[in-house]
């Protein structure tokens, strides 16, 4: 069985997205003059955008005092009729898509609606901290009292014991927790999460004995996958319910 946990939108009471460092930084590389490397033009727009707001803190502050926001809520707000199209937004602001699959109205048009109404997207390529404590909890109600952490390529990782991660403390100041970890998995593999680059949403994964009893589609918001389901879910058309209006 397969669930896709979309990374909700969040909002922190008195802090506004322009006054912190972006979550990605997007760098068109045909714009870029021949005689610069790409990571040096992307540390300098990082020097140029500094502030008291690190990546960092604002994770932490997303875990402690940050307000979720659906899909759905964002998604009618902004004016977009289904998770498809609001997908295929998210990954046009990241530069994510070849050009004939960009929506960059749609990116713009929602860009700026998060930025008027002081609202952080999600997170993309990493588990978001605001979704920490409930990704914990799914392995806690499957009967499980550690998990492994490991990034997308390394075989070898780290084991916590899940109580750590259902507290308020962020995962990545968790002494022994692996920098870059997108992988959480059980040891008899029964159970795993994991987010890709690029992606907005966690993919959980498991044995139906063991997600039978977790009620998934109760903590996050997202859904089930069919046999037909692919990666690429936004383009199949018919896969989810529009937004009701």
């Amino acid at each position: 069985m397969a669930y896709i946990a979309f990374h909700p939108f969040v909002r922190i009471p008195g802090l506004d997205p322009a006054d912190c460092e972006p979550w990605t930084m997007h760098v068109d590389c045909t714009a870029v003059p021949p005689e610069q490397n790409p990571f040096d033009v992307m540390k300098q727009l990082r020097d140029e955008q500094k502030s008291n707001f690190s990546p960092h803190v604002v994770g932490e502050l997303l875990k402690g005092r940050g307000i979720t926001l659906r899909w759905s809520e964002i998604g009618k707000a902004a004016g977009f009729d289904d998770p498809h199209s609001l997908n295929r937004a998210l990954l046009s602001t990241i530069g994510a898509l070849k050009r004939e699959y960009e929506d960059t109205a749609g990116a713009e048009r929602l860009s700026q609606y998060c930025s008027e109404e002081k609202i952080f997207m999600p997170t993309e390529g990493r588990f978001q901290s605001s979704m920490e404590s409930l990704i914990a909890e799914v392995f806690h109600r499957a009967g499980y009292d550690q998990v492994e952490f490991a990034d997308e390529f390394d075989e070898s990782s780290s084991t916590i014991v899940i109580e750590k991660l259902r507290n308020e403390e962020p995962w990545s100041s968790i002494n022994g927790f692996p920098v870059g970890a997108r992988r959480i998995f059980t040891a008899d593999r029964s159970l795993l999460t994991v987010v890709d680059w690029d992606s907005f949403f966690t993919l959980i994964c498991g044995k139906a004995e063991r997600l039978q009893h977790v009620a998934l589609a109760d903590i996050f918001e997202g859904f089930w996958c069919g046999p037909e389901t692919t990666h690429q879910w936004w383009r199949q058309s018919s896969c989810l319910q529009p937004f009701r209006h």
